[in-house]
């Protein structure tokens, strides 16, 4: 379920970012409120701060993964982590940071 480091080209790219947990039984791939820990479900945080998937249209899970569109470095550049519920417990990913390779927001 480990996330890798992802660096991207261009904010026109999409950015992915990995999460695979195995579980029995499996856990699910979908976004409930922070409040919900008593159910099945995979979740992102960015800088520590839990991703808020239901308001934010640019960012959404794909299975258990988290997939970023129209990039924007201030707000995508960071240090992510995914943390996967089941049951019988949590479990929280390594961090993974996404960075962009180019310096200047102009050349990107």
């Amino acid at each position: 379920m480990e996330p890798s480091d992802l660096t991207v080209g261009s904010v026109e790219e999409e950015a992915t970012l990995t999460c695979d947990a195995k579980g029995i039984p499996p856990p699910q791939y979908r976004f409930q409120s922070q409040k919900l820990l008593s159910r099945d479900i995979h979740r992102w945080s960015l800088n520590g701060t839990l991703i808020d998937l239901s308001t934010d249209s640019r960012r959404r899970l794909s299975g258990g993964n988290l997939v970023i569109r129209s990039l924007d470095r201030a707000q995508d550049g960071g240090i992510y982590q995914c943390t996967a519920f089941n049951p019988h417990g949590a479990i929280v990913s390594r961090r993974a940071s996404l960075q962009f390779a180019c310096e200047s927001l102009n050349v990107c």
